[in-house]
């Protein structure tokens, strides 16, 4: 299975999304083919990335922060190229999300699980699963699966199952 990962945080490389979409992608690559993606490249950049795979992708995760109860301004700019590639080439795929935010309340992700919900629909993708995740820049210093973090660490084996096995199901809300 191709899987495209989307990192749509503006600090990609110490943000909690690209954080948790390095351990999905520990979970998933013995199996997989996978490809990362920052909205800190270029968008020319994600746009061929998207293209030259666009045929063969079967699964999205898109992860980002939670911006005013929405997605970040940029990673929404980088969608809505990724939009015009997907209708375009008719890519047959699915979607998964991860929003995660500062708040001790996963389900404040809501709004813009949603929103993604409905950019799904309108590029005609089939969905997938969402996860939010609360209490965010936390979830990097403790081992997923100990302490405070076994919510997530659980949440985590479930996602990491669902997208292996392609299947949907209502929002995993995680909080330590």
């Amino acid at each position: 299975m191709k899987i495209l990962m989307l990192c749509g945080s503006p600090r990609p490389q110490k943000s909690t999304s690209h954080y948790l979409l390095n351990v999905l992608k520990e979970r998933l690559c013995n199996e997989n083919e996978i490809l990362m993606c920052s909205i800190s490249e270029k968008n020319s950049d994600i746009e061929r990335t998207v293209l030259e795979n666009a045929e063969d992708v079967d699964v999205i995760v898109a992860a980002f922060p939670l911006y005013v109860d929405s997605i970040p301004g940029s990673f929404l700019k980088v969608l809505e190229n990724i939009e015009k590639q997907i209708k375009e080439h008719k890519i047959d795929c699915k979607l998964y999300i991860i929003v995660n935010n500062g708040f001790y309340d996963a389900k404040q992700n809501s709004i813009a699980i949603d929103i993604m919900w409905n950019w799904c629909k309108k590029c005609g993708m089939t969905k997938g699963r969402a996860m939010a995740v609360g209490a965010g820049e936390m979830v990097q210093g403790i081992p997923l699966g100990a302490g405070p973090m076994k919510n997530l660490g659980n949440a985590m084996n479930q996602f990491t199952d669902d997208i292996q096995h392609r299947n949907t199901g209502e929002t995993i809300f995680v909080e330590p």
